[in-house]
């Protein structure tokens, strides 16, 4: 009796050290992972300030964009806006802010923001609210408000904050940041809406 007694103290003394050592890994990973999103969050957040300095530094050579009842006024402000910028970054691609490690980044957010929700049910909304055929989309190029949809709260929580004039927006089931300022498409991540859950 004793000595079952002694065998089954052994056991339960030796049983913590295993879960703590599981534990250990699991907080290393976790750690590890916390680790890899703050770089790629700092790495999109860097990407976005050289970009609104950019766009700062031209707004300042352009006609300011002011509150008026002349249309023409306001669309003339956008477009100078919007050509001085696209001058500025000619030869811009894809991938310029939504890097590779940004990408994983936003993926694992947006998957996240979804849940269960089924993504072809949503993308086949949106297509039903969209009354005019989708262009296609161009980094540099001029955002097709008609066709872009507004964020739901769920994801703009999820996703990183943007300066203001700065917008996401679903295209489909890509993921566009906008200037809302130069009405331009400052990057484009394809197919964000469809990553693995």
């Amino acid at each position: 009796m004793a000595r079952q007694l002694l065998v089954t103290i052994s056991v339960l003394l030796f049983i913590p050290p295993v879960f703590t050592g599981a534990a250990t890994v699991r907080q290393e990973n976790d750690g590890a992972f916390a680790t890899h999103e703050y770089a790629a969050l700092a790495v999109f957040e860097q990407s976005v300030q050289d970009y609104v300095a950019v766009q700062r530094r031209l707004a300042r050579r352009t006609p300011p964009l002011q509150v008026t009842a002349d249309p023409a006024r306001i669309r003339t402000a956008i477009d100078s806006l919007g050509h001085a910028i696209r001058l500025e970054r000619s030869g811009v691609t894809r991938g310029e802010v939504f890097t590779a490690p940004v990408v994983e980044l936003f993926r694992r957010r947006i998957a996240r923001a979804l849940g269960n929700f089924d993504a072809a049910v949503l993308l086949q909304e949106m297509e039903e609210d969209n009354e005019a055929e989708v262009p296609p989309l161009a980094v540099n190029g001029p955002f097709p408000w008609n066709s872009g949809n507004a964020m739901w709260l769920s994801m703009l929580v999820a996703l990183p904050q943007l300066p203001e004039g700065l917008e996401y927006r679903f295209v489909g089931a890509d993921l566009v940041l906008v200037d809302v300022r130069a009405d331009l498409v400052i990057d484009i991540l394809e197919d964000a809406l469809l990553a693995e859950r």
